[in-house]
Order: C-alpha cells, then sequence, then structure tokens
C-alpha cells in the first residue's frame, strides 16, 4: 500500500496515523499535518469532510489530482528520518512517498559534481584533480604503471621506483616508443641503465667545474708489459668540448719497470705520456687512465 493509501485509510477511519507513521517510518505528527494537508485540498474541491467507504478510492483520485493543482511539490515526499550512510549533501527519499523531481535532480548534480571534483570532468578519459592524491600509510607499491614490473612505491623508510630495464631522465620533448628516446624537441639529460651504468650530460659538484664526459682506460697489456716508454699518443675514442684533464698511473706486476707516467700533451681527442724510472725513461707493463671534461 503507498503513500497516499495510507493516509485515505486514516480519512476512513481504518487505520491510525500511529499506525500509518510506523508502517512509513516516519513521525505521527508528520502523518498528521499530511492528513490535514489532504482534508484541505479535498474541501477545496468541494468534497465532503467525512468519506463512505464506496467513495475512499474516487477521494484517492481527487485529492492527488487537487494537490497536484494547488501544490508543485508532492505533499506526500514529507521529511523522514536520513537514509544510515546517505551523504548529508543528498536528500533522502522517504519510505512509500512519490519522489519529486526537483530531489531527483538535485541529488544527480550533486553526484555529478562530487565525482567531477575528485576525478575531474565528466566524460574525459583523463583524470584532473585540484587536491592532494593521498595513499594512505601501509607500505606497498602504489602505482603500477606497467602491470607490478614498472611501478612506484613504499617499503620501511624508502620510497622506490621500479623498473624492468633501464631508467632515463629528459627535458622537454614528446613521449616516444623508443628506448631512451626524449621524443622530438628534447633532451636526455641522465640515463641509468639496467646493468647499473650512469649516464649524466653534464656534471657539476658543490658549484665547481660542469663535467660532461667521464672517460677511462687501459694501455697496454698488464700481463705481457708492452706499454712502451714514450713518448706515446693515447686517444680517448671520444671527443671533449675543450681540453681535459688526464690522470695516467702505471702498473707494474713483475715490479721490474716504469715508477711514474707523465702527461706530455692533451687534446681533446687523446693525449701523450712519457714512463719513467727515477730519471731515466722506461717502458711500463700497462698504464690505466682516466680524463675529465666538459
Amino acid at each position: 500500500m503507498n503513500r497516499t493509501a495510507l493516509l485515505v485509510s486514516i480519512l476512513a477511519g481504518t487505520k491510525t496515523a500511529d499506525e500509518v507513521a510506523a508502517r512509513l517510518g516516519c513521525s505521527t505528527s508528520e502523518i498528521e499535518a499530511e492528513v490535514r494537508q489532504l482534508t484541505h485540498a479535498l474541501q477545496r474541491a468541494g468534497r465532503p469532510r467525512r468519506l463512505p467507504r464506496p467513495a475512499v478510492l474516487s477521494a484517492v483520485v481527487a485529492s492527488v489530482i487537487v494537490v497536484g493543482l494547488l501544490s508543485r511539490s508532492a505533499w506526500g515526499q514529507a521529511a523522514c528520518t536520513s537514509y544510515p550512510g546517505l551523504p548529508a549533501l543528498l536528500r533522502t527519499m522517504c519510505a512509500d512517498a512519490p519522489a519529486r523531481a526537483e530531489d531527483v535532480n538535485f541529488n544527480n548534480k550533486q553526484l555529478a559534481d562530487y565525482v567531477a571534483q575528485k576525478v575531474g570532468a565528466l566524460g574525459s578519459a583523463n583524470v584532473s584533480i585540484s587536491g592532494s592524491l593521498d595513499f594512505g600509510t601501509s607500505t606497498r607499491q602504489m602505482l603500477n604503471l606497467w602491470a607490478q614490473e614498472y611501478g612506484v612505491g613504499v617499503q620501511a623508510s624508502t620510497t622506490y621506483v621500479r623498473s624492468g630495464g633501464g631508467f632515463a631522465w629528459f627535458r622537454g620533448g614528446a613521449h616516444s616508443d623508443s628506448t631512451n628516446d626524449p621524443g622530438a624537441g628534447g633532451t636526455r639529460v641522465m640515463e641509468l641503465t639496467s646493468g647499473g651504468l650512469l649516464r649524466v650530460g653534464a656534471l657539476n659538484v658543490n658549484g665547481g667545474s660542469t663535467v660532461g664526459k667521464i672517460v677511462y682506460g687501459t694501455f697496454g697489456n698488464c700481463t705481457a708489459g708492452n706499454a712502451p716508454a714514450g713518448p706515446q699518443g693515447v686517444s680517448f675514442g671520444a671527443t671533449f668540448a675543450s681540453t681535459p684533464l688526464v690522470f695516467a698511473q702505471p702498473e707494474e706486476p713483475d715490479q721490474s719497470g716504469c715508477t711514474s707516467v707523465r702527461v706530455t700533451s692533451r687534446s681533446t681527442t687523446g693525449f701523450t705520456y712519457q714512463a719513467w724510472t727515477g730519471g731515466s725513461p722506461s717502458a711500463c707493463d700497462c698504464i690505466h687512465w682516466v680524463a675529465i671534461g666538459p
């Protein structure tokens, strides 16, 4: 039995206001107010206050028409107890009562605004938020960028970034599916290979000179002893923007060759050296060198 029929049953004397209130889950005073409103509507429509039982259905139809004419809001949508768990920003629909279009539209608008506030414009495939993104306080991998093989997470006192291959840092550019490609107009400023090799475009420590390259190598064969005394030229295998610093160190496993190496000249592509034992030139088993420059 719907709300309207229950109210008419009070007028017909078959139910009490307390019974109807208990049935609808609202207060007796609310039901009595609705009955008075229905009675007034019937009086305005020229119907008798007391209704014989055969006229009940006719009274129901007349009351609905009269109330609809007298008010844009359905009188059956009276205030009632909020539905458990329903946010305060939404309007509760009373049990067994007709829902007002105003209330339904209001709730739909509130829900649309709430969703847009959380994830961005409705209908867009992109997520856009104006607040902060809170992942709580449990340790786990929070972001899976490509399954769990590529992601970001938190463990005890550590933030980690996981990769199934290497890492790259780009400035500018656009997306490219090619490995370590910064895209059109972009620059790769740093790369960490899957083997742990770090490549940096330029390095500046504590405001000192900017280092663009660090190149190192070995000249000679440390087991065969074939690094001549010099002067001997050594190629960097790379070209520096300007002349780098060069550091050389001899190695003598048999302890019979040179004791020092002096760099005699440097260029952007290599250097020459002279090996010595005391004050005399001598051969070395091998020399290790490193060049650092822009």
